[in-house]
C-alpha cells in the first residue's frame, strides 16, 4: 500500500496555472471569418471539375 502512495505523490500534476497544453489540444482562435462563396464561385469549381471529367473519360468505340 505503501508503494501506492508513494506513486501519488511522484504523479501530482502541477497546479493549472502552471499547466500548459500544447497548441494542438487548445483550440485556436479565429481573427477573421472566412468569407462565404459565392454562386458563380461554386459554378466556376464545378465546371472545372465538369471539364477535367470529360476530358479524362475513356473513349469508347
Amino acid at each position: 500500500m505503501r508503494d501506492f502512495e508513494n506513486m501519488g505523490q511522484l504523479a501530482q500534476l502541477p497546479t493549472r496555472k502552471e499547466r500548459a497544453f500544447p497548441s494542438v489540444i487548445q483550440e485556436r482562435h479565429w481573427r477573421y471569418s472566412t468569407a462565404s462563396k459565392t454562386a458563380s464561385q461554386l459554378l466556376n469549381r464545378i465546371a472545372a471539375q465538369a471539364a477535367l471529367f470529360v476530358y479524362t473519360a475513356p473513349l469508347s468505340d
